[in-house]
């Protein structure tokens, strides 16, 4: 999981620049990071620019768009490893 800024848009992929991954992660600030983008309904869709929290390629992952600024306080806690169920609808 991280929370990061989609640089690119492709067939098949979104590009992400990681801005902070979760505490037990391999993301780190800066890495470039691929993320697959499907065809179904229940798959994201990305914009080149977006911020997101990114936790997995489905719709019922607990993913977020968020706004640039600071980090909310729950999303903090999600990637210190608090439970998905702590997370506040996007808003």
């Amino acid at each position: 999981m991280f929370v990061g800024h989609v640089t690119a848009v492709r067939e098949r992929a979104a590009v992400f620049a990681v801005e902070r991954g979760s505490k037990h992660s391999r993301y780190e600030p800066g890495q470039e990071v691929q993320v697959p983008v499907g065809e179904s309904s229940c798959d994201l869709r990305f914009t080149v620019g977006q911020r997101w929290l990114y936790a997995g390629p489905m719709l019922l992952e607990p993913n977020r768009l968020l706004e640039n600024g600071p980090l909310p306080l729950d999303v903090q806690a999600f990637l210190e490893g608090a439970p998905p169920a702590r997370l506040q609808p996007g808003r």
